[in-house]
């Protein structure tokens, strides 16, 4: 749970999430390859944030 909670109060991480949001929205709206395009930036954006989460606690371990 505590990783959870790690993730949810990083800016980058939910700005991934926010893009990932807006890129279904926009989809459902009928912009298929723009939404497709948002949720692939957001996801990336989600991905590089959850990485740097979890390389700065590897880094305090050691």
């Amino acid at each position: 749970m505590d990783a959870i909670k790690k993730y949810w109060k990083n800016p980058l991480f939910l700005i991934g999430m926010f893009l990932c949001v807006l890129g279904t929205l926009t989809a459902i709206a009928g912009a298929y390859h723009a939404g497709v395009w948002i949720e692939l930036a957001g996801f990336t954006v989600a991905i590089i944030a959850i990485y740097l989460i979890n390389r700065n606690s590897d880094e305090k371990i050691h």
